[in-house]
């Protein structure tokens, strides 16, 4: 980023997708929150949009399209809840349509994360992973 406020939209834009991120793994919340959801969504837009006034037009329509992406995911979400709620299989069908929406969340941090020229798989992705803690081994004597 050649400005600091450029770099402050841009981490803006990092946290605004964290909190979508967290936000999405309540699978009952973000049932039942869509508003609440669709304004963290228009917030992100907004940062995203301000962000834009820094970088180049292809990186800020590369930017728009993992928004749009992001918001096509929410959508097919909420779309499928409305759809199908009470039906066969709705909760197995509910998860695989919410980690869509998360896949979509998670490429679109690691594209900003790139963008700060942070390594994608490095620590701002650990909330990500699950934390495994590794003993030693006694070897056999």
């Amino acid at each position: 980023m050649a400005t600091s406020l450029g770099g402050n939209a841009l981490q803006q834009v990092i946290n605004a997708l964290e909190t979508l991120h967290n936000l999405s793994r309540n699978l009952k919340w973000l049932e039942e929150h869509q508003n609440d959801f669709t304004v963290e969504l228009q917030t992100l837009d907004a940062l995203v949009t301000e962000l834009g006034k820094h970088v180049s037009p292809p990186t800020r329509n590369e930017m728009e399209e993992k928004c749009i992406f992001v918001s096509n995911k929410a959508q097919d979400f909420y779309d499928f809840v409305w759809e199908r709620r009470g039906s066969d299989n709705y909760y197995e069908h509910r998860g695989q349509v919410a980690r869509g929406l998360q896949q979509s969340l998670r490429q679109a941090k690691e594209f900003f994360l790139r963008m700060r020229g942070s390594d994608p798989r490095s620590s701002d992705l650990r909330s990500d992973t699950h934390s495994v803690i590794t003993l030693p081994i006694p070897e056999a004597g």
